[in-house]
């Protein structure tokens, strides 16, 4: 079940929307005379964006005290964005062989921008997502990219590409189905997996306990990517304990 709204209901996003089209029906370029208001409209267009509607759908107590059930598609960027540089700095202070695979480059941008759609299209829980929101979501990149610099361009699709690579995997929670993806899309999943893990942790202490969803989801999946990455043992091997816990304590909420 989708809990996306439309545009109408999300007028920052229809606002970032007529601009995009207007840039792009004059095939003009974003120079500095409309940057500013170009990255307002987007910010604030990704802030309208709330993710984990279903949870609340399911049962999430948003009301009480301590909960920090409001999350936006800009707060995900910016954290996965943070995370990511976390990530890739274990690899190399561990000297772990798989850094040599990764292109830290490109995982930092794919990082920022993976959900730039969602200002446009709003946002579906992976496991939800249809391919028909997929194509609305790819739609919605290239109109976002349509006013950048050609070379700025390539470099956003080849980021994005990349992003969405374990798509697949995560709509039918196929661990198995890792193995398909490149290290890169593999070391993005494990990044997009630590960040649902962490709002799992937050929110489940915070008494949201449908949040535990969110380990029993992705046991499989951290089974698998912990053995590949240092960064990913280090960072979920001191919540294990805890992790299970609250599992044992919350079984999975079925609708």
């Amino acid at each position: 079940m989708s809990e996306r709204k439309t545009l109408e209901e999300r007028p920052n996003g229809k606002k970032w929307k007529e601009l995009l089209l207007a840039i792009k029906s004059t095939g003009s370029a974003v120079d500095l005379h409309g940057w500013e208001n170009y990255n307002k409209t987007m910010r604030d267009a990704l802030k309208e964006a709330k993710r984990y509607k279903k949870y609340t759908r399911l049962g999430a107590n948003k009301a009480r005290p301590g909960a920090t059930f409001v999350e936006s598609v800009f707060d995900h960027s910016w954290n996965s964005a943070f995370l990511c540089d976390v990530m890739l700095g274990i690899e190399e202070d561990e000297g772990s062989a798989i850094r040599f695979f990764l292109d830290g480059e490109l995982l930092r941008l794919a990082a920022r921008i993976h959900d730039l759609p969602e200002g446009l299209t709003d946002d579906v829980d992976i496991m939800d997502k249809k391919q028909s929101d997929e194509a609305k979501e790819d739609n919605a990149f290239e109109l976002i990219i349509a006013g950048l610099p050609k070379a700025t361009q390539e470099i956003y699709r080849r980021a994005y590409a990349l992003s969405q690579e374990w798509g697949e995997v995560g709509a039918k929670r196929d661990a198995g189905m890792l193995a398909k993806v490149s290290k890169n899309g593999r070391f993005f999943a494990a990044l997009e997996i630590l960040g649902y893990l962490s709002r799992g942790l937050l929110e489940t202490a915070a008494g949201n306990k449908v949040f535990a969803n969110i380990f029993h989801n992705w046991e499989k999946h951290i089974e698998v990517l912990r053995k590949e990455f240092a960064s990913v043992r280090e960072l979920i091997d001191p919540m294990e304990e805890l992790i299970d816990a609250w599992k044992k304590e919350n079984p999975y909420f079925v609708e």
